[in-house]
């Protein structure tokens, strides 16, 4: 309970929370702030869907009347999309670049939106994909004492694994969770 609402703060303070399809799909996230007096600061919500797959009957889409939703699709005029946008979805055109959404680009069309942070929640392919292109400012990792799954979250990184370019900024505890802070070297 004490990590969730970290997280919940976390998110409160940043303009734009971002997931893959993959976590969109995996477990039909809200993805809003849950903290008495403080959900108006739920960010806007981005969901990386190269396909536009987000679908209609997600908790995504049925909560997007009250808070901002948007896909980062590569198609951004094909049925699916156009079926998204009708549903209450936005609808950010993306330029591909390996089969994927290029993610530099997509953070570029963020920032011109006004945007000045972004919180990459999950899932693990796409934070992967942001540490690759080196997008990255400042890590937090969570480790619980409870497996979640048989073999537990997936993640890109533990604590042993963090880039060289990233120095230790602090670990905290929540109850039986580590929280480990990392900030990109300047």
């Amino acid at each position: 309970e004490e990590t969730r609402r970290v997280v919940h703060e976390m998110r409160a303070e940043h303009d734009i929370i971002m997931v893959g399809i993959g976590t969109a799909l995996a477990d039909d996230p809200l993805l809003d702030v849950r903290i008495d007096g403080m959900q108006h600061r739920s960010p806007h919500r981005v969901i990386v869907d190269r396909d536009a797959r987000l679908p209609l009957t997600s908790q995504l889409v049925k909560t997007a009347a009250g808070i901002q939703t948007s896909v980062a699709t590569c198609d951004p005029t094909g049925a699916k999309a156009q079926a998204l946008r009708a549903a209450g979805i936005g609808v950010i055109a993306c330029a591909e670049h390996d089969g994927e959404v290029a993610l530099p680009e997509l953070l570029e069309d963020l920032a011109s939106t006004g945007a000045q942070s972004v919180f990459l929640e999950g899932g693990a392919r796409l934070a992967q994909s942001f540490l690759d292109d080196d997008l990255v400012d400042q890590l937090v990792l969570s480790q619980s004492e409870v497996i979640i799954g048989g073999d537990g979250v997936s993640s890109p990184l533990t604590p042993q694994s963090v880039p060289d370019r990233f120095a230790p900024r602090g670990q905290h505890r929540y109850g039986g969770d580590i929280q480990y802070r990392y900030e990109r070297k300047r």
